[in-house]
């Protein structure tokens, strides 16, 4: 297949970080993270180790889960409302004040039944990350969600700001291109294809990814046991 240079799949600085090696240019795609399933007792292990490993590449983010999700149901009430925007500001200082927000980034998903105003809150929290100086905002909407529902953040977050919820390259490459992402993450797509930057380079055929394994804690069916091109055994993705 031929190798193609579009927006997706060319050099990004973010940072002090250069997402860029050489010829090879996968600098806009990033791997997204994945839950805690198969993480026992909320520690890595050495599959999780594998799992990395394989979908490691020259200038490839890898976005790891760092600690088990909590789930909260809040109230919308200004009490509520003011206690979250208090301990998001006490989080993300603590965390720039202790790593540095060179080195800082925050996940945000701005669809929340919960809230009558769900732009106010990222957008609070988007601001505070500008004041620290963070170095990304990773948003995720829904797949199938509302084109372009994330261009306020965009346009009032300063730093790189990376966007997931269900695009394949064609689209990753628009959101690029377009101005909308520096970046964009794959979930369910790089969690199939190991080799996902290099097949969207190729414009080869992608994985089914198996969605009755998305949320098991087996340490490999659905997680390590992906095939790589080299394997021969692309196929397209399910929908």
């Amino acid at each position: 297949m031929a190798m193609e240079a579009t927006p997706l799949l060319t050099p990004y600085t973010m940072g002090e970080f250069n997402l860029a090696h050489r010829s090879v240019k996968y600098g806009k795609v990033v791997l997204a993270p994945m839950t805690r399933c198969r993480s026992y007792g909320n520690m890595a292990e050495l599959h999780n180790v594998l799992y990395y490993a394989q979908r490691a590449a020259p200038g490839v983010v890898l976005i790891a889960e760092a600690s088990a999700v909590s789930a909260m149901f809040i109230e919308d009430n200004a009490a509520n409302m003011d206690n979250i925007r208090r301990f998001t500001t006490e989080v993300i200082t603590a965390v720039a004040d202790e790593v540095g927000a060179h080195r800082l980034g925050v996940r945000l998903s701005p669809v929340a039944d919960y809230d009558s105003d769900p732009e106010a809150l990222p957008l609070h929290v988007i601001r505070l990350m500008n004041d620290v100086g963070a170095l990304y905002c990773h948003m995720v909407v829904p797949r199938n969600g509302i084109p372009r529902s994330l261009l306020p953040f965009r346009k009032a977050f300063k730093g790189t700001f990376i966007v997931n919820g269900g695009y394949n390259r064609e689209e990753g490459d628009k959101a690029v291109g377009d101005g909308y992402a520096d970046l964009v993450s794959y979930g369910r797509l790089f969690l199939a294809n190991p080799d996902l930057p290099e097949r969207f380079r190729k414009n080869e055929g992608l994985n089914n990814y198996d969605t009755g394994t998305f949320y098991t804690s087996d340490p490999v069916v659905g997680y390590t046991d992906y095939p790589f091109l080299a394997q021969g055994q692309e196929t397209q993705v399910a929908t």
